[in-house]
């Protein structure tokens, strides 16, 4: 049976003697209050020192609260907190990085980059992805525009589960009948 409140204790030892993923563990603890009084602040502290380790989850998870404003920094430290953890192959921050650049949320759009990190997700079956790949083909963002080459991707994308491409690929397939 699971004790949360017990949890909590071994992961704050551990976390105490230094253990990033332990940091981690006890920031969303602390952020839940799962196990132990709810304390925002502390929570923020332990994402912040799991971070700095170099877990890429607490990297991310320290770039959403820049991003809430709920932390300093705004989009430009948020956008190096999702860097840090997408250079090591996390793909929700790749995902996030990547639209940041896309959107040039604040931060300079670089659609270029967002196509290649978009383009490595595609190429893991990431359904969002293979279709912001097929937009961006579609649409000539980033890419040289290949039409067919966005109708591929966009099919590949209903493939995976993405619900926009499916709607998508649904209404071209009731057009051509």
């Amino acid at each position: 049976e699971a004790d949360p409140e017990k949890a909590y204790i071994w992961y704050k030892k551990a976390a105490d003697a230094g253990d990033p993923l332990s940091m981690f563990k006890v920031g969303y603890m602390l952020s839940e209050g799962v196990g132990c009084q709810k304390d925002t602040d502390a929570a923020v502290h332990m994402f912040r020192l799991s971070a700095t380790a170099g877990l890429p989850e607490s990297m991310f998870k320290m770039a959403q609260l820049t991003l809430e404003g709920r932390v300093p920094g705004g989009p430009v430290m948020a956008m190096q907190w999702y860097r840090g953890a997408a250079d090591q192959g996390f793909a929700p921050a790749r995902f996030n990085l990547a639209t940041m650049l896309y959107e040039g949320r604040g931060v300079d759009a670089d659609r270029e980059e967002a196509f290649k990190l978009y383009k490595g997700l595609a190429d893991e079956g990431d359904a969002d992805a293979l279709f912001m790949v097929g937009r961006m083909y579609f649409e000539g963002i980033g890419v040289e525009k290949d039409q067919g080459k966005g109708f591929e991707y966009f099919g590949r994308a209903a493939d995976a589960g993405n619900q926009v491409a499916m709607e998508l690929v649904e209404n071209i397939r009731r057009r051509q009948n």
